[in-house]
């Protein structure tokens, strides 16, 4: 009797240990996978905080760059005598303009040293040709590409638009004539300890419409600019 109850104990220990075993598997996988995830958010939030200062420090340049362009945006306002040739087919005669005038300017760089833009208006007053009496207005937007040539000396590439107003006079008749034109220029500045500036420009102007008289015109400019 006591040897049956010895080996019914026995088996029924040996059900217990085997049942037992899946148990603390479960138990001890679950326990790994927990200290995994664990483990896993700490490194995230190490890498997070190790990523904070780098980004900082990228908004910061960020920051500054933007700080350091619009501190080195500048403004010119300037004049210039101008001298403008030109031949008009009118109605009544073919004429050869050659007008002297003068234009005003203001302009901005454009976040660089290198690029501007600029709004001009100029100004040609009435001039007699025989039985004819001309006057132009123009309003021209301008964009500039600019480089170092030499010490204190830099040269411009630039276009635009321009809206130019003629008015022609003839025999007590009056006509006027609106032109949308593109406009090519070239030219060189002479700066005074960045300054005041002294410069030369040549610029062509070819009209956008074939309904005018205004066809082409070459201008020259001889233009003082403040730098502020």
């Amino acid at each position: 009797m006591k040897t049956k109850k010895l080996v019914l104990f026995s088996l029924l220990s040996l059900f217990v240990t085997v049942l037992a075993r899946p148990v603390w598997a479960e138990v001890d996988e679950s326990d790994a996978t927990s200290s995994d995830e664990e483990i896993q958010n700490y490194d995230a939030i190490v890498k997070d905080l190790s990523k904070a200062p780098v980004q900082a420090k990228s908004r910061a340049k960020i920051a500054s760059s933007n700080s350091e362009s619009f501190e080195n945006t500048t403004i010119h306002a300037g004049v210039a005598y101008a001298n403008m040739i030109e031949t008009l087919d009118t109605p009544k005669e073919k004429i050869y303009v050659g007008q002297a005038g003068v234009q005003v300017s203001l302009g901005i760089d454009l976040f660089s040293e290198h690029l501007s833009s600029e709004g001009t208006l100029l100004t040609f007053g009435d001039q007699s040709y025989g039985r004819s009496t001309i006057a132009v207005r123009e309003f021209d937007l301008m964009f500039y590409g600019k480089g170092m040539l030499a010490p204190n000396i830099r040269g411009k590439i630039g276009g635009g638009i321009a809206g130019r107003y003629l008015t022609l006079t003839q025999i007590g008749v009056n006509l006027q004539y609106s032109t949308p034109s593109s406009v090519l220029s070239l030219g060189a500045d002479y700066y005074f300890a960045n300054v005041f500036s002294l410069g030369g420009e040549l610029a062509m102007r070819n009209a956008m419409t074939g309904e005018t008289i205004d066809e082409r015109s070459y201008t020259m400019l001889i233009r003082l600019d403040t730098h502020f």
